[in-house]
């Protein structure tokens, strides 16, 4: 009952029926599928299916580096960052970093 309800408002919403968005989903999840694939082979893989040459170039850049400098692990980083900014437009350390967008407490009462 409550899925015939959510399916109906997101219809009413967009227009598109239940199978369209459910065509979206797989779409985004094959997408995301290739870019992580693309990140074997060469860091900026994913950025670079995303039509954004020049981080792609980066971030290649920056894997071939750090395998050089760090082995295995700067490539990895390099890749999973690359990975993580065309996904979720966010670097890798931003995930894990809680912003509060400018409004912290500077420790002072008032």
């Amino acid at each position: 009952m409550a899925v015939e309800e959510v399916s109906q408002t997101r219809k009413d919403a967009s227009g598109a029926g239940a199978a369209e968005s459910a065509g979206g989903t797989d779409s985004k999840v094959l997408d995301n599928g290739l870019k992580l694939v693309g990140e074997t082979i060469i860091p900026g893989a994913s950025l670079l299916l995303d039509g954004k040459m020049g981080p792609a170039a980066l971030h290649a850049a920056a894997g071939i580096a750090g395998r050089i400098i760090l082995g295995p692990p700067g490539w990895i980083l390099a890749a999973a960052n690359s990975y993580s900014k065309s996904c979720t437009n966010k670097k890798l350390y931003e995930q894990f970093v809680k912003r509060d967008d400018g409004k912290r407490d500077s420790g002072k009462a008032a």
